[in-house]
């Protein structure tokens, strides 16, 4: 203690020695946490001693805790003796400044008088922590060393959980003593210029801080310790998850703390968003089992500055970003319910560019909102055990889940009833599913109109039958139909996936009517081909006529079709009467040339057989009538299973 304070102490006022107590005692704080990851930094060269000892550099932390370069020869000079004892050089001087730290940190407490009991606990734990390990020379045993270092309550008491102990009782006494308020921040000790840096940061955390809604968190201190300005935030309600800023003279530092490393990422690139930020992360705590209670990761973010405007703008940004840290990991878990990895961490980072987050989400039930729409969705089937990714395919899941978490927020925000919400949600599933009708209508009208082109292709190929000769144009023809119908056989193969995606028993008609109406592709596909073998000369002119009317009747159907897909996307529930009956025109009208189509066979046949003897061309003619017969047959039992789906489902559902 100075002359200064003492005499302070003598004259009465021992309240205001309360604030520099617990400066100090927070300086204390930094100082152990450097000692414990020191020494536990050592063990780990000790026992993996071919290691390069400068891959973790803690010269940076040691002189920010204001202490000697001797310690930094420690982690180079461990080593393992033969007994399992850990050979640390200046052992027993790294102890006692321990030790030194923590009865620092008790100091404020005794002064403050407010919870004797508690002093008491802390003092009793301290005498009994450091007597386990007193006496030490150069040598610790690796139990000893865990007894320093561990963070696991049921291992037992350590000395790193008492520093964890006194450290949120210090913040308590920390807001207690308060002397100022700075845009909800507690401050004391601050100078003149620090109330700017402090407001700048408030402005930013307050103006997100509403969507953190019913959870506690995001409680700022400010203080002025030596020449650094330091702003201290807990973030949520977690041990080991903390935010500290230093701010001096063209430097701020940025310490975070966290337990999940994927969240320790996340925020990185939150800061990095829109400032410049240099990332250091340093291991605290056991090596093992990352994520584990007790264990967790300390980053070290540096962010130079040159004037004080840019230096407001970051740390105003900086607060802004610290209520989508709240409970983010729950949130990233409920979301990979439904898609995968890496979606969920694009569905949360969308969310912090869109100002909304998970909070709300969280709040209304998470992933059981979703689950309850599945459910109560009606007609809308999703198998046990498979994502929404893997049903509605993976940018509609991920647009559903964004709309989803925009909705919850808007919900909170606006006082909405829960119901309300869990009614707009599955409101919002049945459109991703009608939106997959949708698509399934779009592919099936895709397809349809390839067999119009194919259709049309045999027609006008019959045209040019007579003059064959050096006339390549049906040749191309029959190469234009191939690539028509491979186009045609790669939707049918995406309808199927849709279909098996979608598991909705409604949805299963659509795979076959494509596979029907595929049967009509290759149809007219082979009719194209069999005309590149008709001869040049010799055609009956009776039979030729016959085809040609035949094709024509192919080409009306197949717009039929098309037609009936068109009228058929239309017809809902509740929708008017005459989409129903325009769809119920367009696939009467087909049956019509379906009949039509059987006697214009019937006619070939009669005249190939009353006709020519030449076997090759009643061959062919017979071919071509028989593919473009059950082309027409293959588009008549499409509109016969799309008439059974409206009538049946859509009108119905």
């Amino acid at each position: 203690m100075t002359t200064k304070l003492a005499i302070v102490r003598e004259l009465g006022e021992g309240a205001l020695l309360l604030p520099e107590f617990v400066n100090l005692a927070l300086e204390a704080n930094e100082r152990v946490k450097y000692l414990m990851t020191l020494l536990q930094v050592a063990k780990e060269q000790a026992d993996h001693p071919g290691r390069p000892v400068d891959r973790v550099d803690l010269g940076d932390e040691r002189t920010r805790a204001r202490l000697d370069g001797t310690l930094d020869e420690i982690v180079r000079a461990a080593r393992r003796e033969p007994d399992g004892a850990c050979r640390l050089p200046g052992a027993a001087h790294l102890h006692g400044l321990l030790l030194e730290g923590i009865e620092a940190m008790i100091a404020p407490l005794r002064e403050s008088g407010s919870s004797p009991d508690e002093v008491a606990w802390f003092e009793q734990r301290l005498a009994g922590l450091g007597s386990a390990v007193a006496g030490v020379d150069e040598t610790l045993s690796s139990d000893a060393i865990d007894a320093v270092t561990h963070a696991r309550r049921e291992r037992g008491d350590s000395l790193h959980l008492l520093v964890m102990d006194l450290h949120k009782a210090l913040n308590r006494l920390q807001a207690d003593i308060a002397t100022e308020t700075i845009g909800g921040a507690r401050a004391h000790g601050l100078r003149e210029e620090d109330r700017a840096l402090v407001a700048a940061f408030m402005r930013g955390l307050t103006s997100t801080a509403h969507l953190k809604f019913d959870h506690p968190g995001l409680d700022c201190t400010a203080v002025r310790s030596g020449e650094h300005l330091v702003l201290q935030n807990d973030i949520g309600t977690t041990d080991a998850h903390v935010l500290v800023v230093q701010v001096a003279l063209h430097v701020a530092t940025v310490h975070y703390t966290d337990v999940h490393a994927e969240r320790m990422r996340f925020f990185q690139g939150l800061c990095d968003a829109r400032v410049e930020v240099d990332w250091k992360t340093t291991r605290v705590g056991s090596a093992r089992g990352l994520g584990e209670a007790g264990e967790y990761l300390h980053a070290v973010g540096t962010h130079r500055w040159s004037q004080r405007a840019g230096l407001e703008r970051f740390l105003e940004h900086l607060g802004s970003r610290l209520v989508f840290l709240i409970d983010w990991n729950k949130a990233r878990k409920r979301l990979r319910n439904f898609v995968g990895k890496a979606d969920a961490l694009a569905i949360l980072a969308w969310a912090v560019e869109n100002e909304l987050g998970h909070r709300a989400f969280l709040q209304l039930g998470g992933e059981r909102l979703i689950f309850d729409a599945i459910e109560r969705a009606g007609n809308v089937h999703v198998r046990y055990g498979r994502r929404l990714d893997e049903v509605l395919g993976r940018e509609q899941a991920v647009d559903f889940l964004e709309r989803v978490l925009r909705m919850c927020t808007r919900a909170l925000a606006e006082g909405r009833s829960e119901e309300l919400v869990r009614d707009q949600v599955r409101a919002e599933l049945l459109e991703c599913f009608h939106t997959v009708r949708q698509d399934l209508f779009a592919m099936a009208s895709e397809h349809a109109a390839l067999v119009v082109e194919l259709a049309s292709a045999v027609q006008e190929g019959l045209l040019d039958a007579p003059s064959g000769g050096g006339d390549d144009s049906l040749a191309r023809r029959a190469r234009r139909g191939k690539r028509w119908e491979r186009r045609a056989d790669e939707l049918v193969s995406r309808t199927r996936d849709a279909v098996e995606r979608t598991t909705t028993p409604a949805n299963r008609i659509f795979r076959r009517i494509l596979e029907s109406a595929d049967d009509a592709a290759d149809g007219f596909e082979d009719a194209l081909f069999l005309l590149t073998l008709v001869p040049p000369v010799g055609v009956d002119a009776r039979v030729l006529d016959a085809l040609r009317r035949l094709s024509t009747l192919a080409v009306q159907g197949s717009r039929e079709f098309v037609k009936c897909l068109e009228t058929a996307s239309l017809v809902h529930r509740g929708g008017s009467r005459e989409d129903v009956a325009d769809f119920l025109a367009a696939a009467n009208g087909l049956i019509g040339i379906e009949h039509a189509s059987d006697e214009t066979e019937r006619e070939v046949t009669s005249r190939l057989l009353q006709g020519t003897s030449d076997a090759r061309q009643v061959h062919l003619a017979a071919r071509l009538t028989g593919a473009l017969e059950d082309a027409v047959d293959a588009l008549c039992l499409c509109a016969a299973l799309l008439r059974e789906h409206v009538l049946g489902t859509e009108i119905t559902a």
